[in-house]
């Protein structure tokens, strides 16, 4: 996968939990999983790596969350909007 087809499909993924779900909020960056190989809830990859916890959530609606689970990749994608090194 190329930087630009990253991107496109994580955009793609983040408009469809907006729609579903809300507002995407960034909680502690705890470390959900410190080594997984279970696919990015973002992007789908299933690259070995640390996973982090997102929560995506209706503004006002603290009972309607959805929590993600999401590589290193995605979460600077969130974050920052841009990922320096990424591996294709």
């Amino acid at each position: 996968m190329t930087y630009e087809q990253f991107r496109e499909l994580v955009d793609t993924r983040l408009e469809a939990i907006g729609r579903e779900y809300g507002e995407l909020i960034v909680f502690d960056m705890d470390w959900h999983d410190p080594f997984s190989y279970l696919p990015c809830d973002v992007c789908g990859r299933h690259e070995a790596g640390e996973r982090y916890r997102l929560t995506a959530m209706r503004p006002g609606d603290a009972f309607n969350i959805h929590d993600l689970l999401v590589c290193t990749d995605c979460l600077l994608y969130v974050e920052t909007g841009q990922v320096d090194d990424f591996r294709e």
